[in-house]
């Protein structure tokens, strides 16, 4: 036996999930010609729409939302039994009398919304990934940039300056060695009194003091030499070659550039720590606001919070039960071994499937009866709700068949939410 599911699927604005899929699994108590836990998968095509024939059964159907395909991902609508019948649509075959079908696509709403705050979260650490790496290249240029100014308006690098104190020094040299050709011209003139000669010869040896004295001062207390901080100019440039840091040591020449440097530098490190908080900090970065990795986190904790909602909506334990030839026999079926977690169930469901007859039903929780018995009639299923039936996690849940007449196959069925 076989029956047609078709419909469409659409979000909480109308809009059709198209790209996601129905997973179908066979349950433990399908019938034997469904293979247990063999699996089906239906896409959505751009309508959201599907169309798909399933055998008879009893199979647990979960949706997958567009890109994918990992169950991890996905939130569990529920059980449905097929039997034959008319086409029908899926969220009418899961909705039964106490559940709100709205229920069941709220569920598909929060689930694909959480999985987009995490995309969004995702998106915006890579943001503030790039805004660091700009803010280091900005320092670099502070410290080696060569040419055109660092920022229009705002300056050459800690290199650059070093280089022009370089060439002042080099300039100074050469204007030293003139001055020391012209204090010989002087000695050698003829109309020259050797006293003038003597004057001349100091002060071409002042001059080429002060363009190129390595060491001490030229005189004290009046400063250095030309060379001694084309020198340290040129280390200077060298060494932020290396680092922005670095060039904040500069020598006088370069000792404003080099300020710059290390400013820039220092705002570089302020912003890619800045960066970092907004991509992985813990609690607030600023008042209310909260890093990408913080709301990512926040957003997987919702999404399987919203998988764990979804796959509570519906919680059911069933046997489907059944004898090749003759009545089912009278006894206990279990429909669970070891119940995963602690839940109240309010709705009973039982129906004979083959046969013309009758038979009882009680639904027992760890050897206790819990439920009914409950007469079964063909042609009559039985629909109880309201129930407030307990199940500790763990137990082990039966149902018990009694008084059975022109039986052959029934099912039986009770569900309920979280406790």
């Amino acid at each position: 036996m076989e029956r047609r599911l078709i419909g469409s699927l659409k979000n909480g604005e109308g809009v059709p999930l198209y790209g996601a899929a129905l997973e179908f699994v066979a349950a433990q108590s399908s019938p034997p010609f469904v293979p247990e836990s063999s699996a089906l998968l239906v896409e959505l095509d751009e309508s959201g729409s599907y169309d798909t024939t399933m055998l008879s059964g009893v199979y647990k159907v979960t949706l997958l939302p567009a890109g994918v395909r990992s169950r991890a991902g996905a939130t569990l609508l529920g059980l449905i039994d097929v039997t034959a019948g008319p086409p029908i649509d899926l969220l009418t075959l899961i909705g039964a009398p106490d559940i709100d079908q709205s229920d069941v696509q709220h569920l598909i709403d929060e689930a694909l919304s959480y999985i987009q705050q995490a995309e969004d979260a995702r998106d915006a650490a890579q943001m503030a990934a790039t805004g660091a790496e700009g803010w280091s290249e900005l320092a670099r240029d502070w410290a080696e940039k060569l040419g055109d100014e660092v920022a229009a308006g705002e300056g050459y690098s800690a290199k650059h300056h070093a280089a022009a104190a370089e060439s002042s020094a080099l300039a100074a040299s050469g204007s030293a060695s003139a001055a020391s050709g012209s204090a010989l011209a002087a000695a050698g003139s003829a109309g020259t009194a050797s006293e003038k000669a003597g004057e001349a010869s100091d002060a071409a040896d002042l001059a080429k003091d002060w363009a190129e004295k390595l060491g001490s001062e030229v005189e004290p207390g009046e400063g250095y030499s030309a060379k001694h901080h084309a020198d340290a100019a040129a280390g200077s440039a060298l060494a932020a070659s290396g680092s922005a840091s670095a060039a904040s040591g500069s020598a006088l020449a370069a000792s404003g550039s080099a300020g710059t440097a290390a400013t820039k530098a220092g705002e570089a490190s302020d912003s890619a720590a800045l960066a970092q908080d907004w991509a992985e900090g813990v609690g607030e970065v600023e008042a209310g606001a909260y890093s990408a990795k913080h709301h990512a986190q926040a957003a997987a904790g919702s999404a399987t919070q919203a998988a764990v909602n979804a796959a509570a909506v519906n919680t059911t334990y069933g046997a489907y039960i059944a004898q090749s030839t003759g009545d089912v026999f009278a006894g206990g079926y279990p429909a669970s071994r070891s119940a995963r977690e602690s839940v109240t169930l309010d709705r009973f469901y039982a129906e004979v499937m083959a046969g013309a007859g009758s038979c009882k039903v009680a639904v027992y929780i760890n050897n206790a009866l819990s439920h009914g018995p409950v007469l079964i009639a063909a042609g009559s299923p039985v629909t109880q709700t309201g129930l407030t039936v307990a199940v500790p996690a763990g137990a082990r849940m039966e149902m018990q068949v009694s008084e059975v007449s022109g039986v052959q196959a029934l099912w039986a069925q009770i569900d309920g939410g979280p406790a």
